[in-house]
């Protein structure tokens, strides 16, 4: 999916449902150059691993930093 995108800096990434935290991953990760992140009715850490650091908690520390 990441080749997929432009890398000119006008793109949009969506992530809806159980693709939301595919899309926090990627917008985490250099390159793209993303002009947005839109995510709707999706989570940043699963619900079916309660307590469980997944890819999305990392995806987010990158974030922050």
């Amino acid at each position: 999916m990441r080749q997929a995108l432009r890398t000119d800096g006008n793109s949009v990434l969506p992530g809806e449902s159980s693709s939301g935290p595919l899309a926090l991953t990627i917008a985490a990760a250099p390159p793209p150059r993303l002009r947005g992140l839109i995510r709707s009715t999706t989570f940043a850490r699963s619900p079916r691993a309660p307590g469980r650091r997944s890819e999305c908690g990392v995806a987010q520390d990158a974030c922050r930093a």
